[in-house]
């Protein structure tokens, strides 16, 4: 009997301390970004920290075109999948080009992880 109590014990304790270590750990934003217990993290106030591959410049002429990030699997960050095609652009005005318009693609050279 005393050999159960003081596993249960230890049990206890390491579960505690456990979730201890998650509430004041600064990298469990990190963990739980883009994972199906990210809004979970923010309900009870771990700060989740979101990052992404950077995000290309996208012009034709003078018009600016949006990006929208989509799937990816990029070097630290993992992978991270997002909804796909009409779910994706779900009230997003499209950029209007001409057809022999100059479509040009750029990222910044020292751009870091975006945050």
């Amino acid at each position: 009997m005393n050999r159960k109590k003081a596993f249960m014990i230890c049990v206890t304790g390491f579960l505690a301390l456990l979730v201890l270590f998650i509430y004041l750990s600064p990298y469990v934003g990190n963990l739980v970004a883009n994972t199906r217990l990210e809004g979970y993290a923010k309900s009870v106030g771990i700060r989740v920290t979101k990052k992404s591959p950077p995000h290309p410049s996208v012009t034709s002429g003078q018009t600016q075109i949006s990006v929208i990030q989509s799937s990816y699997c990029w070097d630290d960050l993992g992978c991270a999948d997002y909804a796909g095609g009409n779910t994706l652009l779900k009230g997003v005005t499209p950029a209007v080009i001409s057809p022999e318009g100059v479509i040009a693609v750029s990222f910044a050279m020292n751009q870091r992880l975006i945050s």
